[in-house]
């Protein structure tokens, strides 16, 4: 019976695996897709504090202090009207809850609002920066 001869293949250095150039080509990749949802959520935040703006004076709300935040998963909003009115107050719930209703099936983003009366006389709070309004 004849035998086969098998070759063995030895590996060149040429054939090894480039770790460092995989990895840097990996941390582009990341990086981009980082840079693209950061690009999404700021278009995002900024189409939905338009939106809640946009309801605010469609609906006649009268506030004296207006300021949104946009955070990770929420995007934060501060108001402050001048009447001690629970209805006044609803009314603004409600309209962040119609925003909220707009975007729940195209983004996890979501207003988280915080409604005070002007008689508790409050600051707008420091982390409040990128949209703020003031009425005399």
């Amino acid at each position: 019976m004849k035998s086969r001869s098998v070759k063995k293949v030895t590996p060149k250095a040429s054939d090894a695996p480039r770790p460092a150039k995989a990895v840097s080509a990996k941390n582009a990749t990341i990086n981009r897709a980082e840079k693209i949802v950061s690009d999404y959520r700021k278009l995002i935040s900024k189409k939905i504090i338009n939106d809640c703006r946009k309801l605010i004076s469609e609906k006649n709300l009268a506030y004296t202090k207006l300021a949104f935040q946009p955070a990770e998963d929420r995007i934060y909003m501060w108001a402050e009207i001048a009447e001690d009115d629970l209805r006044a107050k609803g009314m603004f719930y409600l309209a962040v809850a119609e925003v909220n209703g707009r975007f729940s099936q195209k983004t996890p983003l979501c207003l988280d609002a915080m409604v005070v009366n002007k008689r508790h006389g409050l600051a707008i709070p420091d982390m409040y920066n990128y949209y703020v309004e003031v009425r005399k």
